[in-house]
C-alpha cells in the first residue's frame, strides 16, 4: 500500500505544479476537466478495487489514477515549453541515491531510535551533496531563495 501511495504521490507533485500553472494561463476549464475525470476515476474504481483487493485496491486505485497526471502534462506542453527532465531529474536521481545510500546505512547500522535518526541525517546529507553534485550553483539559489523566505 505505501508503494501504491509512493507511486501516487510522484505524479501528484507533478500535476499539482502543472495544473496552477495552467490555471495561471488561464486554462481552468482544462484543470475543471481534469479534476472532474479525476473525481469520477476515484468514485468509481476505488469502490470496484476494494471489493477485489480490500485495502490494497484503494493504493491500486489511487496509482491508476495518478498516471492520467501524463495527460496534464501533455496539455502544458501544448501551452508552455517546459522541460521537465531538467526540473525534476536531478532530483529524482538524488533521491535514488539517498535511498539506497540510506537503506544501505539502516540495514548495517540501525538498532534503535538514536541510530534510526542517524540514518535520517544521512539521507538528508546524502541527498543534499548529490543534489549540489548535480545542479550546483542552482542549488545554492534554491538554498538561497528559501532561507531569504524565512528572513522576511
Amino acid at each position: 500500500l505505501f508503494y501504491l501511495f509512493s507511486v501516487s504521490t510522484f505524479w501528484a507533485a507533478i500535476s499539482t505544479t502543472f495544473t496552477n500553472a495552467l490555471f495561471a494561463i488561464g486554462k481552468s476549464k482544462v484543470v475543471l476537466n481534469f479534476m472532474i475525470l479525476w473525481t469520477v476515476l476515484t468514485w468509481t474504481l476505488t469502490p470496484i478495487l476494494t471489493n477485489i483487493y480490500g485495502i490494497l485496491g484503494i493504493g491500486i486505485a489511487s496509482a491508476i489514477i495518478s498516471f492520467t497526471s501524463i495527460g496534464v502534462i501533455i496539455v502544458m506542453k501544448q501551452h508552455v515549453k517546459v522541460n521537465i527532465l531538467h526540473s525534476v531529474g536531478p532530483q529524482i536521481l538524488a533521491a535514488a541515491v539517498m535511498g539506497f545510500a540510506t537503506r544501505f546505512f539502516a540495514m548495517q547500522y540501525v538498532s534503535g531510535i538514536p541510530t534510526l535518526i542517524l540514518a535520517v541525517f544521512v539521507g538528508g546529507a546524502v541527498y543534499a551533496i548529490m543534489l549540489y553534485l548535480l545542479t550546483g550553483k542552482r542549488f545554492l539559489t534554491e538554498i538561497k531563495t528559501i532561507t531569504n523566505a524565512y528572513k522576511n
